[in-house]
């Protein structure tokens, strides 16, 4: 049976509110399978140290004497020249630390001796707090120890000031609670008070929030609120991670930081997709050593106790190779690797320039040493390794001349940028009029929307490129992203707008894993903490959702219909954004977005005669009185059950509002043949006259199944002849895929006036 007879169309009927004489828009789908939506990831703060770049998913909130790096070398490690010491002398000892590969070793000669450090502990609750040391002393040691804690430059404000203690020639983990804490108070005065002579041993020196304390390294707020958002993939990356070492980030040396093994562990707890973004800096052993650090990171996450890798792996207390438990693991290869020095990233030509010759010589080798390893690949059919953004636009992200050189590339995906319309910018050179004015938010949101249908048709240009290069598809990586102007960052025109955008990129069957950057950090943050609560922003609301309710496999999908004019340009998109999921062809999940910002939309769903769907349905209606709240609670979250959906029940999408329509029925759905880098034979066809005005003639094949795209990936044509008609077409730039059998090819049209 051919396939185009087997599709099950739906359509969506939208019709204006009110308004009798309104034009009718139609959304339509069918069973056939583009890719699928996983759900969006997060970004988190993965370190540690220094303090001011702590993560919130870590339970210790101050971290100030973990000890495990080396003392000498402040320049690699800054944090070690916070200490101070008087009346004695201190060294790192590795002879019986408490936890890690070192304590500290202080030797006092007299009393008051003294360790302080200076930085400082902001509070963001007032819940109780706990400070918490392990000590221990040579039977050489005749005195005690006290701790002191406050503020002494706003009230000179104590938080403790601990009883005296005589450690013991044990380790033992002293804990005290803290008292006078106030929201917006911090500690600039840590002292640790050594009166008497002889050597003491100090370790694991910790402040946390006593409620987040789970018993182990990872704080349950921040936990409690990832299990909220449901993140398809946890990400262990941004640009820190370029600078850093696989020997920084596994073996239990590294108890200041989580392990590679502790982050798999966090992200198979939220059923996660663990994401490690690997070290690219010349200081790293990455890049020094790259034979034989990939081929110890491969052994980390996939071989068994006879391995190098393996060994360290089970030091840290897991057993069980990290990928057995994980369905998918993703390895970067780098973040944002073409912003060289600035970025943490090494690539250099000789005129300074980064070059992506030397990163892919890097990053090849690297594959290649893991490749070497036979448990990594025994288990590469989960393993993803991801190359590099090299722009922070969509369409220059990897560069299209390095792709034209068909050299078979050994990764697996293209990192892009998801920032829509570039990175820390204006999208689109869209100029910001009035940040405090609605009516000037209005028309950012609105040419930013009218913005997307470009970005995707660079997206679709690079898939394009890279499948004919390398003879199989690259799916893109949105590593991080969402709106690039601060002024509005998080709020619930931001969110909408993004959230579009996101589905649009689905919607070309080729976005693997959409970030959400970022989860407290930075002007991006997706929460906000509230006396020690986390709250979420409208971007996390939406984000939560998309996870939530529309998770499956993604339909081909179109709309027609009336249209909305940009502000300028006389641009014009369709009234809504939408995308369509179902993992199973029973259950159906429809993410629609309203584009217009000035009214409501009313959307009733037509079903098809051929396929059989229940009268129940579920639609979740997200709103607000205005685009500009940035609080969840400033947001109306309406779910209601319905038992006429499948009547022509008439369903409102509120003006920037979101609506989500959860539904059940029976559509086979088709897998996807359209991508030619799965086909090992390819149609060798001539198409002329390209560019055409009026009608084109397929050369080489008789009558073939072609498909006809437009620019931003829907179906607008399906054709059983040599001779296509594109009379009436707008211009612009059309794909064509062309079947014959079994054979497949993929050809552009140029329509010109």
């Amino acid at each position: 049976m051919n396939i185009c007879n087997r599709i099950a169309k739906i359509a969506l009927i939208l019709s204006m509110p009110l308004a009798s004489s309104a034009q009718l828009s139609t959304i339509s789908f069918n069973n056939q399978v583009l890719g699928e939506n996983k759900g969006m990831g997060m970004n988190i703060e993965f370190m540690q140290t220094p303090s001011w770049q702590t993560s919130p998913l870590m339970l210790n909130k101050m971290p100030f004497g973990v000890f495990e790096h080396d003392f000498n070398n402040v320049a690699a490690y800054p944090e070690a020249d916070q200490w101070k010491y008087s009346n004695g002398t201190a060294t790192a000892d590795k002879t019986a630390p408490f936890q890690g590969k070192q304590c500290l070793k202080f030797v006092s000669n007299g009393n008051n001796g003294l360790l302080s450090n200076q930085s400082q502990f902001f509070f963001e609750s007032n819940t109780l707090h706990k400070f918490s040391i392990a000590l221990k002393a040579e039977a050489n040691f005749n005195g005690t120890v006290n701790i002191s804690l406050g503020n002494q430059y706003f009230g000179n404000q104590n938080n403790l000031t601990s009883a005296n203690i005589t450690p013991t020639k044990d380790w033992k983990v002293y804990t005290f609670d803290l008292g006078n804490i106030k929201v917006g108070d911090f500690i600039d005065r840590k002292n640790i008070n050594i009166k008497g002579s002889g050597t003491v041993y100090i370790d694991d020196v910790k402040l946390y929030t006593a409620a987040d304390d789970r018993g182990d390294k990872f704080a349950k707020s921040v936990v409690d609120k990832l299990k909220e958002f449901q993140p398809g993939l946890m990400r262990w990356g941004a640009i820190p991670a370029n600078f850093y070492n696989f020997k920084e980030s596994t073996g239990i040396g590294v108890p200041n930081r989580f392990t590679y093994g502790d982050w798999v562990k966090i992200s198979n707890e939220l059923n996660s997709v663990p994401d490690i973004c690997v070290g690219v800096d010349y200081k790293t052993d990455y890049v020094d050593e790259t034979s034989n650090t990939f081929k110890l990171f491969a052994e980390y996450l996939t071989g068994d106790a006879t391995t190098d890798g393996g060994k360290i792996r089970i030091s840290e207390g897991y057993t069980a190779p990290l990928v057995q438990n994980s369905k998918e693991f993703i390895i970067e290869m780098g973040n944002e690797v073409w912003g060289g020095a600035a970025h943490g990233a090494s690539f250099y030509s000789l005129d300074g320039q980064v070059s992506m010759d030397e990163y892919m010589k890097f990053t090849e080798a690297g594959i290649t040493s893991m490749n070497n390893v036979p448990s990594y690949t025994a288990n590469k059919n989960k393993i993803s390794v991801v190359y590099s953004g090299w722009s922070v636009s969509v369409g220059d992200s990897w560069n299209l001349s390095l792709i034209n050189r068909r050299f078979k590339r050994l990764g697996d995906q293209i990192a892009l940028s998801g920032y829509l319309g570039g990175n820390l910018a204006l999208e689109n050179g869209i100029p910001l009029t009035d940040p405090t004015s609605i009516d000037a938010q209005r028309d950012y949101y609105k040419k930013t929307i009218a913005s997307i249908p470009v970005t995707t048709a660079r997206a679709i240009q690079l898939k394009d490129a890279a499948a004919k290069s390398q003879g199989k598809n690259m799916p893109f990586f949105f590593y991080e992203g969402t709106m690039t102007n601060e002024k509005y960052y998080a709020k619930l025109g931001q969110a909408v707008v993004y959230m579009d955008y996101i589905m649009e990129m689905m919607r070309i069957g080729n976005l693997s894993w959409p970030v959400a950057f970022n989860f407290t950090g930075g002007q991006y943050a997706l929460v906000y903490n509230d006396n020690g609560v986390w709250k979420n922003k409208p971007m996390f609301t939406l984000g939560k959702t998309f996870n939530k309710l529309t998770k499956g496999k993604i339909l081909s999908s179109s709309i027609a219909g009336p249209l909305d004019s940009a502000v300028t340009g006389g641009t014009k998109y369709p009234k809504l954004g939408h995308l369509l999921t179902s993992p199973d062809g029973k259950n159906f999940s429809l993410m629609l977005t309203n584009r217009d910002f000035n009214n409501a939309q009313s959307v009733k769903v037509e079903l098809p005669a051929n396929a059989t769907f229940s009268n129940n349905a579920t639609i979740t209606t997200i709103s607000a009185t205005n685009w500009n709240v940035d609080k969840e609670s400033d947001l109306s979250i309406v779910t209601n059950s319905i038992s006429d959906f499948s009547k022509n029940k008439s369903i409102e999408v509120p003006k920037f509002g979101t609506v989500v329509i959860n539904f059940t029925g029976d559509l086979n759905l088709i897998t996807s043949t359209e991508n030619i880098g799965q086909h090992t034979d390819k149609l060798s066809v001539n198409i002329y006259p390209n560019p055409t005005n009026k009608i084109i003639t397929i050369e080489g094949v008789s009558n073939p199944s072609t498909k006809v795209y437009n620019s931003l990936g829907m179906e607008i044509m399906v054709s059983n002849s040599n001779v296509i008609d594109f009379s009436g077409m707008s211009r612009g730039i059309y794909n064509l895929i062309i079947h014959s059998g079994e054979s497949i090819t993929k050809e552009k049209v140029i329509v010109v006036d």
